[in-house]
């Protein structure tokens, strides 16, 4: 019988180059476009975030995503409870998701 030869290690996998990739441009991106926005623009505070609007617009669309995914709405109400549509919902927080 033939002894079992460890495989060499042959270095990182792909996938560990790519996050460590990707984690450097992302780096790269938000430290030159803090500078920029404060040295070029003059920005102060959270206005320094690159993007700062496609990054809210980003967390609306993610609440709106996980509002469609996880919530039921149906118009059939379930056995054991009672829809009363006259009072307001003051148990909602349908106020907090809108934009």
């Amino acid at each position: 019988m033939c002894p079992v030869v460890p495989e060499e290690n042959k270095g990182m996998s792909g996938g560990a180059i790519f996050l460590i990739t990707i984690f450097c441009f992302a780096c790269a991106y938000l430290v030159g476009g803090f500078l920029f926005m404060r040295l070029k623009r003059g920005a102060r505070g959270i206005d320094q975030i690159p993007n700062l609007e496609m990054w809210r617009k980003l967390g609306h669309f993610t609440a709106d995503g996980c509002d469609f995914c996880c919530r039921c709405k149906t118009n059939v109400p379930r056995p054991g409870y009672i829809i009363d549509e006259t009072e307001p919902d003051i148990h909602g927080d349908d106020d907090i998701l809108a934009p």
